[in-house]
């Protein structure tokens, strides 16, 4: 095998196929982190009115996972489906990983007591609610995912052809 071949394509096809599996590895990671948290998809249930009636912040239970969000934003609205009331608590569906103080109070923030609110219920079970569809915390794992994989992906199309361009211009 010709030196430059190796230099110039195997090495780094093999650098960047390295960096997309980690990429892929991440994404993968992230996906099954959502599916445990039971992470709920509301788009498509349907909405009501209903009522704001207290907003607190409560402490979250912390662990090595989640330094710095220790922090829940605790929401109690009523609402009516069928002329029977019921109370929810969740702004956004599934398990929460928590939140930072200031993140938490902006989320609070939206929701005053006695204000009024668009609710999302599952209409086949109307216990079942929340207020916002997901929740707006950036997730990094998923993030650096799609950038290894996608950086993964464009240089190993770029590698191999400047690899070809070159070893064609060589021989």
């Amino acid at each position: 095998m010709d030196i430059k071949f190796v230099l110039y394509f195997v090495i780094p096809v093999v650098l960047i196929v390295g960096i997309t599996g980690v990429g892929i590895v991440l994404l993968s990671i992230s996906a099954n982190r959502k599916k445990k948290a039971g992470l709920v998809e509301i788009g498509e249930w349907a909405t009501i009115g209903g009522k704001i009636l207290s907003v607190r912040l409560d402490p979250h239970q912390a662990d090595a996972k989640h330094i710095g969000k220790n922090f829940e934003p605790h929401v109690e609205y009523a609402y009516v489906v069928n002329n029977i009331e019921y109370q929810g608590k969740k702004v956004f569906p599934g398990e929460s990983d928590g939140f930072s103080e200031a993140a938490a109070r902006e989320i609070i923030n939206q929701y005053p007591t006695n204000g009024y609110v668009q609710v999302r219920f599952n209409p086949l079970d109307p216990t079942d609610s929340a207020l916002q569809p997901h929740s707006q915390q950036i997730e990094y794992l998923t993030m650096a995912g799609y950038i290894l994989t996608g950086f993964g992906i464009i240089s190993c199309c770029f590698t191999s052809s400047m690899a070809f361009i070159i070893l064609g211009a060589i021989k």
